[in-house]
Order: C-alpha cells, then structure tokens, then sequence
C-alpha cells in the first residue's frame, strides 16, 4: 500500500487493539469479556464513540452540495505529526519534532504523555482519530523518556513530562509490548482484523461503502484526488503539497472486494510447550559404551531418521529415530545403535587441557551430514562427516584454543569464540545459495523478531547514552531493506587483528573479508538452507593448521569457508559462549570477564555492552526470539558456588533476575522465542517465560544423572535430554491425549 519507514508521511499504520486501559489485569482468551477487552475492528476510529460518530455524521451532511466534497473527518489516522508525537522521546524523531515546533518541544499538555488518556481522547476529541504505529508492538523504549529531556511541565497536573503513563495492567513497558502484541496475535483479532483491513486498504476505503461505514476524510488525503501539475498558481500548489505531506494520506486502495476472514488455526498436532501438562518421559537409555562423566552425552542433534549424539570422549553416535502417528505408543522409534568399542566413531583431536567442553562445543550442520567441534588442543575448530567421523577440515584462524561455537537459525552463519578472547563469524557454504555470504556485498532483510536494536553512544550498558530509533530491524512487524547503511553504533573497522590481545578499548571490528550477508525473510525454522553433502573426496583429514584463505571457489570437500568474515573484539578474557541470529541481526559474546558484548552480524560493527548484576564468570549467553538476551553466570562467594540467571531486552535493559539453587548446564530455546528450557546438576528439566524467568509449573525431574545438553525436535514435539552418565532421555506428548485428540478432531468432521 506504499508505506515505508523512509518516509514519515507513509509511515505504517496499525490498528488499536485493546479497548480497556483501566483494568489491572486483561484476560484475552476468554470470550465473555472480549466486548470489553478489544476494540471494535468493525468501524473506524472516529465511530467507536456514537455521541461522536453523529457529531461527524452531522459534518458530512451539512457539505452536501459545497465546493468541498464531504466529508466525515477533517483529521487522519495517519500522519507524519502522528509518527512524530508518538516517537518525540526517540531520536531522530526527538530533532524532527523540534524542528517542526520552531526549534523547542510543543506544549507539555499536547505531547503524548499517557497512553489510557490517549485512548480516551481518541474516543471524545473531535480533532484525534489517531492509529498506532508498529512500535507500539515490538518497542518498548519509545516510552521511556531515556535521554532525560526536559519537555515541560503540564499545567493541568503540574507535573513534569518524563515517561509515558502505562495501563494498570502494564507494570513497564516491556510489559506494555508484550501484553499488546499478545493482543494483536490473539483469536478475537484474528477472526475481526479483515474488517479493519477493509476500512484501511479495502472496498470500504472509498466510495458509497465508505460512506455506509462513516469513513469518509478529507478529499486530499486520497491518492489521485488532485492533479498538482494541473495547479498554475504557485501559492496553491505549495499549500496543497503542503496540506497532503503533513496532514495525513490514505494508503493506497488495495482490494476492491471484502478481504476473507483470517481461517482458524490448524489444529494439527500440537507442540510441546503448549501441552506441557500432557509430556511424557518415555525412554531413558545408555547411549555410550559406560556409565560414566567421562561420556556424558554433551550434544544432541535430530536429522532425517537418525539423531546424533556425541559424548565427552568425542565419541560420535548415529541411532534411528523417526516421529510415529498418534495410534503408536511411544509415538516415536528410538533405535539406538549398539555401543562398540571398536568401531565407535571419534571426532577431531583430544581437548586441550583446562577445556570445559559442554554442548557449546559441537554444532550440526542444518542437514546433519556435518557435526563441527572446537575446545581441541591443537587451537583449531574441525569439520567431521557425521556417517564415519572423518575430519574434511581442520581450521586454525585463531591464536589459542577455541572454547565455543554457535550456528545460526540457518546454518548459513557459524561464530566461534576462543581464548584468545576474539570472535569470529564464518560463512557456511550451502548447496542452494540461500542465505550464503555474498561476494558482492549484497545484502536485503527482512527479519522475523519483535525487537530493534537502539544506537547508543556508550560502551557500558550504564553508561548515559543517547537512545535512538536507528539501528536494524528486527521485527516481522516492520520490513525494511538494510542494503544501505545498518545505523547501529559502531566503532571503527581494523583492516588488520593484531597478535596482542585486545582490550576494551578496541572495541572494534576486524573484518579479512568485505562481504556482507544476505538473509531471507521466511521463519528460521522452515527456511533452513541445505549443505552440500559433499560425499566426495577425503577432506582435509587430521589436525593440520588448515588456515589458508579462499580463492573464492569452494571445494567439494569445504563445509566452512576458511577464512573469517568478521573478527570482533571487545572481551579481556577468554571468551565463554557466543550466539548468533541472523534474524535479528545480532552476535553474542560472553566471557570469563563477566561482560557480554553485542555485535552485528552483518557488519560486524560493536553495539554495546551489558554487564549482569551479580557479576562472575558469564557461562552462557543467548537471545530468544523475541529478542530477549539471556545471561547465566557463576560466582564464589565465601566458598560457595552462586549462580544466576538474568534477562535483558535486546537494547541492553535489565528486565529480571532469578538465583538458582543449582548449576546449570544445558539451555535451549522455543522456536518461538517465549520459553528458556534449562537443565543441570539438579536433573531437573525446567521451563521458564524468558520475558521474567517465572517458571511454568509443569517440570521434570529425573531419577540420576546431571543434564548436560537439551534438544528439541524440529516440530517441537520431542524433548531429548543427554545425561552425565551417557544416556538420553526422551520425552514426548502423551500417545494416549494423542489419540483421544485425533478421535474427536474426526467425529467433529463427521468421520
């Protein structure tokens, strides 16, 4: 429909979804209250209130047969004063604001200072038929006054203009986002939205079904509605400009006829962490040739009829698995394959002395034809062939031992951490192209996350900084082409890495390739790219140096391009874990420092760092989905071993902490980013809301053995847990709620 964030007169509109900003709590799912809840999708804004509606009725017929056309609303829903008054407290919208005023703020009793008291000026004031905009759903900073400006003081109250008034139901803004977009996905919007897209891009746009629906605006906010070219009177023409840019513009007609209904969800078989009250262990086998800590079974990947295990003897297994319909109990095959001394399958080379190897350690390329390891003696991260253990690359790029390694949601972009206490990003070679790094340097996005990184000035977290809009995208909500510049905080790029180890201060990027990524827009999940196979040829075998850089071409034996995309720095010690997601566009690097430091993976370029509370060893580090940055640390206090597990928003906000009663050891996501599986000395498998840490009720506690790695199936329906002692324990929905839900999903077709 034309709109774009380049351009504030086109910017997006949204829709206002809830209706009530009084109550302290909000139930969206039950329908008895959704008349109270929600807001009409039915009508337009300037309808929803009727004392107001015959105000503007009466409006439109008193035009009948003037020059003017008629019309119902003299004011928009969408504008570029809108997308300024709601953004002032952001940069650049702040200066755009100001600049707009004269070079000062507008009146304190004019600028947006509370979201019930808007809603309840769209509903009376004649002037205010305002939309949302799509940070209302995925920023939540643009409600805090961060950078402290001085926006007056509100004679009305006599209080001074600082952040924005929230719902009693939205205790931050964080929980003002969350709750909104909970809102937006829920099933009342699903089966009301297509009446909104009718009013806004549809049949009822203009036109006598404009009219039935009383949503008519004036006749200039209409594509087409005047010929400028035709005007010859200068004065005319600019105030005509004038009037369209900054008063709002109707987006471009879209549909003709009424837009179908939003169909019901699929009710195929659900996944597990929307029926956790009906999971089921159902297996706990030895999958290692001894019950031992020396085979604790540290990574668990599942491919096409096989799952992958490798124990912390390197040991690689190979053990049939294939999901089974409902009508089978256990509702999955679990073959394991026998252990064998003698033909048992190791990867790489021993670890270095000092390592602590845990699932950080391994990674599975997206076909599972290649599992990679790191933590060896020799400061090289390998490239094994999943079927034999065969090494096809053995790469040394950094100074010292490599300690962990990430794959992102496509297995296009592995990062790697070391000693040394550098990060570097790689390009993992695809048989398809998708998703690949481009010599060329091209690169658009459209990323599937509710987050945006904001730009800030400072290298700490605490630190006063200037809080901005820039920065990438990293919504589904907000697609946007980032060919140009990433708008990020950066420092500047070293063309060289130096052989001393950085410090803070070369908080910077070393890039050996100029090339940039290119990212597809469909979810991770189902846009995974496929690897090569690359069954021929007997790779690089052993533990050499590897090393030598790429002419560009890739062999057939080449599973990672050998030379870095990026080297970042900012750490100054050992790096402990990193994380990358190419959907939001960001890398994670923990150290033993205790800071976690946030980079681009695009560019490369440094954002910021975050320093959890309690300080310590930071062991682990990611980031959900719905951009929310995770933190485990670990720290001695008068002897005794204290952990700790916080939650950051992606822009660097602490959002909630949570003490342990034990060490954790495995973690893994949600796909969809709501849930933090976790796992540890406690045996126990524990699911946590990521936004606050509270932890769901349903649990699992196992009878021996430490958990030390998690994985979830692709269809998020099978949980498989690798224990101390070597075995894997597998949970599952129970076969018999499988059943008796299939049953009633066919007697409810007729069958």
């Amino acid at each position: 429909a034309g709109r774009t964030y380049n351009d504030l007169t086109q910017y997006p509109v949204f829709p206002w979804v809830i209706a009530d900003y009084t109550s302290k709590e909000l139930n969206l799912r039950d329908r008895s209250t959704w008349h109270k809840t929600f807001r009409d999708l039915t009508k337009p804004i300037g309808a929803l209130d009727e004392d107001r509606l015959q105000m503007f009725i009466d409006r439109y017929e008193s035009l009948e047969g003037d020059v003017t056309p008629q019309f119902h609303y003299g004011t928009h829903y969408s504008s570029s004063g809108t997308v300024l008054f709601y953004l002032i407290r952001l940069e650049p919208f702040t200066t755009q604001a100001i600049s707009m005023q004269d070079g000062k703020f507008d009146h304190a009793d004019r600028m947006f200072d509370s979201i019930p008291s808007m809603w309840r000026g769209c509903l009376t004031n004649p002037a205010d038929v305002k939309e949302l905009i799509p940070e209302f759903f995925y920023l939540p900073e643009f409600l805090r006054n961060s950078n402290n400006y001085d926006m007056g003081i509100k004679q009305s109250t006599g209080e001074r203009m600082g952040d924005v008034v929230l719902p009693p139901w939205a205790a931050t803004p964080e929980d003002f986002v969350r709750i909104n977009r909970q809102a937006l996905e829920s099933e009342y919007v699903s089966e009301n939205l297509h009446h909104w897209i009718d009013l806004i891009f549809g049949y009822k746009q203009r036109g006598e079904e404009a009219v039935k629906a009383h949503n008519v605006f004036f006749h200039l906010t209409y594509e087409g509605a005047v010929d400028i070219e035709a005007i010859e009177d200068e004065s005319l023409r600019e105030a005509t400009i004038a009037q369209i840019e900054h008063f709002g513009q109707t987006p471009s007609q879209l549909l003709y006829k009424p837009h179908p209904q939003r169909a019901p969800p699929d009710e195929g078989m659900p996944t597990m962490f929307k029926q956790l009250a009906n999971m089921k262990l159902y297996k706990q086998e030895q999958v290692t040739s001894r019950q031992s800590t020396e085979n604790s079974l540290l990574f668990i990947h599942d491919g096409p009829e096989r799952i992958l295990t490798v124990s912390l003897d390197r040991v690689l297994g190979l053990h049939k698995w294939r999901p089974s319909t409902p009508e089978y109990d256990p509702p999955f095959l679990f073959e394991q394959e026998r252990p064998q001394i003698k033909r048992q399958r190791r990867i790489g080379v021993h670890f270095a002395v000092g390592v602590r190897a845990s699932a950080q350690s391994f990674v599975a390329t997206s076909d599972s034809q290649h599992v990679l390891s790191c933590g060896h003696w020799d400061n090289t991260f390998k490239v094994s062939r999943a079927d034999n253990g065969q090494t096809l690359q053995s790469i040394s790029a950094h100074r010292d031992v490599v300690t962990c390694m990430h794959l992102s949601e496509s297995g296009c972009v592995l990062v790697t951490g070391s000693k040394d206490t550098t990060v570097m990003v790689w390009e993992v070679l695809t048989g398809d192209g998708l998703g690949s790094i481009s010599s060329a340097g091209v690169g658009v996005s459209s990323a599937a996350g509710f987050s945006r990184i904001a730009s800030s000035t400072s290298n700490g977290a605490d630190s006063p900084r200037i809080v901005t809009s820039g920065g990438h995208v990293v919504s589904a909500l907000r697609r946007r082409s980032v060919a140009a510049s990433s708008g990020a905080a950066s420092s500047s790029s070293s063309s060289s890495s130096s052989s001393s180890t950085p410090s803070k201060s070369q908080q910077s990027n070393s890039s050996r390739n100029t090339a940039s990524l290119q990212f597809q827009s469909s979810s991770a999940r189902s846009r995974r790219a496929r690897l090569n196979r690359m069954d021929g040829g007997d790779g690089g075998g052993g533990s050499g140096g590897g090393g030598s850089g790429s002419s560009g071409v890739a062999d057939v034996t080449m599973v990672v391009r050998e030379q870095p995309i990026h080297v970042l720095y900012g750490h100054d010690d050992e790096i402990t874990s990193v994380f990358v997601s190419e959907d939001l566009d960001v890398v994670l690097s923990g150290s033993r420092d205790g800071s976690c430091v946030v980079h681009t993976c695009r560019q490369g370029h440094y954002v910021r760092s975050i320093y959890p509370p309690h300080g310590g060893v930071l062991r682990w580090v990611g980031l959900s989905a719905l951009g929310h940055i995770m933190m485990y640390t670990e720290r001695m206090l008068n002897r005794q071993l204290r952990t700790f597990l916080n939650t950051f928003s992606i822009n660097g906000r602490h959002m909630a902490n949570k003490e342990l009663d034990e060490q954790l050891l495995a973690f893994r996501f949600s796909e969809d980013g709501s849930i933090l599986i976790t796992g540890g000395t406690a045996r126990t498998v524990l699911f946590r809301h990521t936004y606050n840490l509270a932890a769901k009720k349903k649990y699992f506690k196992l009878k021996k053995g430490g958990i030390c790695s998690i994985h979830t199936t692709a269809d998020e329906q099978h949980l498989l847990v690798g224990l101390t002692t070597g075995q894997v324990a597998i949970f599952a929905l129970n076969a018999q709620f499988l059943r008796h839900r299939t049953l009633k999903k066919l007697a409810n077709l007729g069958f």
